[in-house]
C-alpha cells in the first residue's frame, strides 16, 4: 500500500519559495477551503474548528475591533459571515513563511 505524501513531505525540493509560489500556494489552500465552506458561516457553525485555522471567538474578537470581515450577517443573536467576504479576510491575514 503506497502512503499518501503530502505538499511538505520533500521540504528540501520546495524550498526556497519566490513569493510568487507562495502567493500560489496561498491561493490554491484558499480556494480548497472555501470550497468546504456554506453560502454563510455562522461562528456557531459545528464544523468551524474542523475546517477553519481560526477559533471563532479570534474572529469575534477582530470583528469588535472592527479588522474583521467587511460584512457580516446577524441571525438573532447568532453572527456569520458570507464566504466571500471571509475567505477575503482570511487572504488579507494569512501569509506563507516557508
Amino acid at each position: 500500500m503506497k502512503e499518501k505524501k503530502s505538499d511538505f513531505t520533500d521540504l528540501g525540493k520546495v524550498l526556497p519559495l519566490t513569493p510568487e509560489q507562495k502567493q500560489q500556494l496561498l491561493n490554491q489552500r484558499l480556494a480548497e477551503l472555501e470550497k468546504e465552506l456554506p453560502p454563510i458561516v455562522f461562528r456557531n457553525w459545528s464544523q468551524w474548528r474542523h475546517v477553519l485555522p481560526i477559533a471563532p471567538r479570534t474572529l469575534a474578537n477582530e470583528d469588535s475591533l472592527g479588522t474583521g470581515p467587511q460584512e457580516k450577517i446577524m441571525c438573532g443573536r447568532v453572527c456569520g459571515y458570507p464566504r466571500a467576504a471571509l475567505i477575503a479576510w482570511l487572504r488579507r491575514k494569512t501569509k506563507v513563511i516557508l
